[in-house]
């Protein structure tokens, strides 16, 4: 019986969000937690696959604080200033790992099946602005919102 990708994957992030732990490459710290500065963090996390056996990987993560704030505007003292910046992932790559699954109807017997994570390759802070589920950097936002940049990405995703 094929098993559906979403159904592995929503066991993944399901381990992910209630089951991960700190390497000892961490401070012992909750790392969403960390006010330092935006770095690329390793982290351990627990896959499980439905019946198979969990396995522990060592993955990426952004994480840590970056500039943000809202203040009377210098040059216009009647309006605000607001500068938000988010640690947010420059690349990616995929981690391939192995997991062993029990046979059906044969004892002491594995398949090793083969999954991938993406995680990040660097972070840094950069320009973040408020959409509906989450943030999107500045450098979207521009491409999105000018008539002529966002024409000349529409024509490179045409050719």
């Amino acid at each position: 019986m094929p098993e559906s990708k979403s159904g592995w994957l929503l066991s993944v992030l399901l381990v992910l969000l209630f089951d991960f732990v700190h390497s000892e490459l961490l401070p012992e710290k909750n790392m969403l937690e960390s006010s330092t500065n935006c770095s690329l963090r390793y982290l351990q996390m627990r896959v499980k696959l439905e019946n198979c056996l969990p396995v522990r990987l060592v993955t990426r993560a952004c994480s840590g604080a970056c500039v943000s704030y809202t203040r009377v505007s210098l040059e216009h003292p009647e309006l605000l200033q607001t500068k938000c910046d988010c640690c947010q992932y420059v690349g990616r790559r995929k981690k391939r790992f192995g997991i062993k699954c029990p046979q059906k109807n044969a004892r002491n017997r594995y398949t090793i099946k083969v999954m991938s994570v993406t995680m990040p390759r660097r972070c840094l802070c950069r320009p973040c602005s408020n959409v509906a589920n989450g943030v999107e950097s500045a450098e979207k936002v521009m491409f999105r919102t000018s008539p002529i940049l966002g024409a000349m990405v529409t024509a490179d995703i045409i050719r």
